[in-house]
């Protein structure tokens, strides 16, 4: 009956551990979250930012490695330049992008208006789907730019069925942020935890 005692005792204090454990990793996820959100307000910086949000997911929550704050900052900071201009690369494609399929859609019409669409929404489609890997990459290796983005592009299409399951799962959290709004502070830390599986 002792024994049997202790037994329970030493349950009862491991399902404890794993409780703490596991809120512990909620919280410094959601954590990470918000610090995301605020660091990628200036939207040029967001590169920087989904970086060490990666980078310090993996790390802390993943590995179990202490202070995801403080590696989040150290993350941002090493990658803030490199990451700021491979932003605004993609923002300018993907802006262009976007703005001349708003004008085809609004004024052209006939075969190569027809031809020019299905090209700018290839371009970004292109341009979002190495952004998928490109700051996670970042985040990794250290390399020139223009070989993180080949290696980008060729980790989308060297993992196709992993790339149409991010891909379903962005248009996911898409829906769900544009019926509600205020899910942005708890999505991005469990949605990159999910991502980097």
């Amino acid at each position: 009956m002792k024994k049997k005692a202790n037994t329970d005792q030493h349950d009862s204090a491991g399902y404890s551990e794993k409780y703490i454990s596991f809120m512990n990793a909620v919280f410094d996820l959601l954590v990470l979250g918000i610090l995301w959100i605020i660091c990628s307000i200036p939207l040029v910086t967001i590169g920087a930012a989904s970086s060490a949000l990666y980078y310090a997911v993996v790390k802390c929550i993943k590995k179990g490695e202490s202070y995801p704050i403080r590696s989040f900052f150290h993350s941002f900071k090493m990658n803030l330049k490199q990451g700021s201009i491979l932003t605004l690369i993609m923002l300018i494609i993907s802006g262009t992008a976007v703005s001349n399929i708003t004008i085809l859609l609004n004024r052209a019409n006939g075969n190569l208006a027809l031809f020019m669409l299905m090209f700018y929404i290839a371009v970004l489609l292109g341009v979002i789907t190495i952004t998928i890997y490109l700051f996670a990459a970042l985040s990794r290796y250290e390399m020139g730019s223009v070989w993180l983005l080949k290696q980008s592009a060729y980790m989308a299409v060297r993992h196709l069925g992993t790339t149409v399951m991010i891909w379903c799962m962005l248009f996911c959290i898409g829906v769900l942020l544009y019926k509600f709004v205020f899910l942005l502070i708890l999505i991005p830390g469990p949605a990159v935890f999910v991502l980097s599986e």
